[in-house]
């Protein structure tokens, strides 16, 4: 995107990061109502001890609070969300699931 290779680009996140407001956004462009974004999410084994969930959580909150690292993920268009919690995690999976969950079977996608 920085060489302006690509053609239209349109972003389909209702908030815009701020290297990405010269773009404009899906419904702007006449796609209301779509939104789809890429996520990345550490997660663990069922019934991995409350402990280990909220030390592995209190390190990479710290680490994510890092100018440094934050810098270096940003410049890879990944932008932490600093007040996230393994609940705010797992509800956001849980809505995210639903919604491919009714994708895939308005479209009948079956794995083979």
């Amino acid at each position: 995107m920085r060489a302006r290779s690509a053609g239209r680009i349109g972003i389909s996140r209702p908030t815009l990061r701020k290297w990405l407001r010269r773009f404009e956004r899906d419904g702007e462009a006449g796609v209301p109502g779509h939104e789809m974004a890429s996520w990345t999410v550490l997660a663990g084994p069922a019934g991995m001890p409350p402990e280990i969930v909220e030390a592995i959580d209190r390190t990479a909150s710290q680490a994510i609070a890092d100018p440094a690292v934050r810098s270096r993920l940003e410049a890879t268009g990944t932008v932490p969300e600093l007040d996230s919690s393994p609940a705010m995690t797992r509800a956001f999976l849980d809505r995210q699931f639903e919604l491919y969950r009714d994708v895939v079977q308005r479209i009948g996608l079956r794995l083979e």
